[in-house]
């Protein structure tokens, strides 16, 4: 009797382990090789990323002088500010929608979802100011190009951070290679 007992348990285990992996790409198991696959789409966006920083500067020191490097200089802690705020919504955000996906329930995932993408929209609008740019060591002399450079990328930050968001809720639905997509069609725009 014990034997059956354990043989249904075993089976019920079993059936409910392959609904999971059906349900989600994320309940498989995953070998060294897979996980590899799986996660260069995300590595391959923080390349992408970290890309769109050199390329700035590259670009700013060349053609806009030192001032103005300068100015970026003191400007890009207010966008890793930004970028990190996104990252960390992002995974917080994705482990509930994704624990939600895992367990069917979708109206919660999407109130979740949309809740995280409000919340970061809503953080980002108070993310620049002359106070921070001051505190951040910006003069007199170089607050106007700090002005500059940081309000000629304002309105991209909340493209930036939903880029990031939608990678990880990507990810946390079984398909990094679709977050992949979004970072290298946002570089080239």
């Amino acid at each position: 009797m014990t034997s059956k007992t354990t043989r249904d348990r075993q089976a019920t285990q079993t059936a409910r382990t392959k609904r999971a992996e059906q349900a989600s790409p994320l309940a498989r198991h995953f070998t060294l090789g897979s996980l590899l696959r799986f996660a260069a789409p995300s590595i391959g966006m923080m390349i992408i990323i970290s890309l769109y920083t050199v390329t700035d500067g590259i670009f700013i020191g060349r053609f806009a002088g030192s001032d103005a490097l300068a100015a970026s200089n003191i400007v890009y802690p207010v966008i890793n500010l930004v970028l990190g705020l996104a990252i960390m919504l992002a995974s917080g955000g994705s482990a509930l929608v994704a624990k939600n996906l895992g367990e069917g329930k979708m109206a919660a995932a999407r109130r979740r979802f949309t809740l995280i993408t409000v919340t970061a929209l809503a953080i980002l609008a108070f993310a620049a100011g002359d106070g921070l740019l001051f505190l951040l060591g910006a003069s007199p002399e170089l607050l106007a190009d700090c002005r500059s450079y940081l309000y000629a990328l304002l309105p991209f930050f909340p493209f930036a951070a939903l880029m990031i968001l939608f990678n990880a809720f990507f990810i946390a639905d079984g398909r990094p290679m679709q977050g992949f997509r979004v970072s290298v069609l946002a570089g080239l725009t």
